[in-house]
């Protein structure tokens, strides 16, 4: 079937509230009694349930009807690579763009070093770095969701998740890392 991402917009007892962007090429018809499988990322933990309901409201969002737990995984799936690149950082908290470094990377996250103290208050946010001398982004730049940020005496370590897993960043890491 079709995989739609989306946000959660409200918690509920039973379930939850999203909203589904209306993209005309991929729309989401429910189909009364179906059954839908829901998978739900908060910080670095995965949620799935396998038979879940949705309902569509009259405001046009969605309610997602949940029973019972749900299997719960651990998102880091791949292996993550040290990497001591250079890297600039903007961020959802600041206008301002500023330096860091790069602390590792994976398939489908990365960790970076700054000294900047703006940083500290980017848990959820969105972060943008374009990393010097790393021949497999080709000069784009590498996106995440703030999911963790340590300071160090002054140091602040921000680990990130993509949105999505990346295949070159995979066969980067499966090819030049030799330390598992």
């Amino acid at each position: 079937g079709n995989t739609y991402r989306t946000t959660v917009s409200q918690v509920l007892d039973e379930g939850i509230i999203v909203e589904v962007p209306m993209l005309e090429e991929n729309q989401l018809e429910v189909v009364k009694g179906k059954k839908y499988y829901l998978q739900v990322i908060v910080d670095n933990q995965v949620y799935n349930w396998d038979e879940v309901q949705i309902h569509v409201q009259k405001d046009g969002k969605y309610k997602v009807l949940v029973e019972g737990n749900p299997a719960v995984i651990n998102r880091r799936k791949y292996i993550r690579m040290p990497l001591n690149r250079i890297c600039e950082i903007s961020s959802e908290i600041s206008e301002q763009t500023y330096e860091g470094k790069m602390v590792n990377i994976s398939a489908n996250g990365f960790a970076f070093s700054t000294e900047v103290a703006d940083i500290k208050n980017a848990k959820g946010k969105k972060v943008s770095l374009q990393v010097k001398d790393f021949p497999v982004l080709e000069g784009r730049m590498l996106v995440g969701q703030v999911i963790r940020v340590s300071d160090n005496e002054g140091k602040y370590i921000v680990g990130c998740r993509m949105l999505e897993d990346n295949i070159d960043i995979y066969n980067y890491v499966e090819n030049n890392y030799n330390n598992r």
